[in-house]
């Protein structure tokens, strides 16, 4: 048995298939609920969509057509159940594959959100397919990826932070700068006002409400930028001053980090070269990226594509600094940072970023 859907007027809101059914959906057809079961099979023309999922079992098949999109909702997928989507196609939603279940991406077709995979279950994406979520896999399930695809699988670092800095300030003038870490690097208030803000993550985050207010530790060689290194947090500029130069974090003579808001740029500069992007909105939180590897720098916002330099000298510079009393700004604010003697991998900071939420050192386990 067979049905086709070619319009809007003439659609189910939800179905139970079982044994060798096949449903065809033409044009921009719409389901909004799905079960299959036994062999049944549904496919979906160009534009169609499928708005919940509920689950492929056996050996059911699902099409998606060029464009198509399946909407938000687990996809769990059991036995020998397959997924295609073709050109340009979209699953947003979680897929859970088991046994020999797979799915395939055609090109330019996207998976928004995670895939969990076991058994011998398969996921394959061609020309330029994308993975933009964490995807966990177990057994011996296989992830294929064609010509130009990516996957990005966020993944915790390798390495705990030389120095992680909480930040939850409850309260003006107290010194919570205390390193998670557990290396000693404790921020102090070196000028005042130090101020309290909500921050992203935790209940707390500092600000430096004007140009004045800086915390700063002591030189040590886990802060130098030698080799290999990364620094990543959240901050947030309020108020603009004029000249709009508001320095994020510091370590003078090595590297520092300035919200240009008069040319448009985030700046992170490291011996004598100037990486850049452009500047997030004032008033809101951010997470940056910044990093150096022998050479080469680079500076990245939430995640986002990064801007670089190349052709550094190292000097080793003077203690770290977050904000500082030496550029003009009304407000800046701090949580979450931390130190690494390595340069992170983007799967490493897309886990930091946590797709805008954040982390706090007791993520790391």
């Amino acid at each position: 048995m067979s049905q086709l859907l070619n319009s809007y007027d003439n659609r189910p809101t939800a179905a139970t298939l079982a044994g060798v059914i096949a449903v065809t959906f033409g044009g921009e057809g719409v389901m909004t609920e799905l079960e299959l079961a036994g062999a049944a099979s549904m496919n979906f023309g160009a534009f169609g969509d499928l708005r919940i999922q509920k689950v492929i079992a056996g050996n059911a098949r699902m099409t998606f057509g060029q464009s198509a999109t399946l909407q938000p909702g687990v996809i769990p997928m059991v036995g020998t159940a397959a997924m295609t989507f073709g050109q340009s196609a979209t699953l947003q939603a979680v897929a859970g594959l088991s046994g020999s279940a797979g799915m395939t991406f055609g090109d330019g077709a996207t998976l928004r959100k995670g895939a969990q995979m076991e058994g011998t279950a398969s996921m394959t994406f061609d020309k330029t397919g994308t993975l933009r979520k964490a995807a966990k896999m177990a057994g011996s399930a296989a992830m294929n990826f064609g010509q130009s695809a990516e996957a990005f699988v966020a993944t915790m670092p390798s390495e705990l932070p030389v120095a992680w800095w909480d930040l939850e300030e409850a309260s003006a003038n107290v010194a919570s700068g205390l390193d998670s870490a557990g290396r000693g690097h404790h921020l102090a208030i070196l000028y005042d006002p130090v101020g309290s803000d909500t921050g992203v993550v935790g209940f707390g985050a500092v600000s430096g409400e004007d140009d004045e207010s800086t915390m700063s530790v002591d030189d040590h060689v886990d802060f130098r930028s030698s080799a290999a290194f990364t620094i990543a947090g959240w901050f947030k500029v309020g108020g603009i001053a004029s000249p709009a130069r508001t320095e994020l974090f510091a370590k003078w003579g090595d590297y520092v980090c300035i919200y240009d808001e008069a040319n448009d740029r985030l700046e992170f500069t490291a011996g004598g070269v100037t990486a850049f992007v452009a500047c997030p909105p004032t008033n809101t939180w951010f997470f940056l990226v910044c990093q150096c590897d022998g050479t080469n720098i680079s500076v990245r916002v939430n995640a986002g594509t990064p801007g670089t330099a190349s052709g550094r000298s190292y000097s080793a510079g003077v203690e770290f600094r977050l904000f500082s009393n030496t550029a003009t700004h009304n407000s800046a604010y701090a949580d979450s940072v931390g130190i690494w003697q390595e340069v992170l991998s983007f799967e490493e900071i897309l886990w930091l970023y946590n797709t805008g939420s954040g982390r706090a050192f007791s993520d790391f386990g």
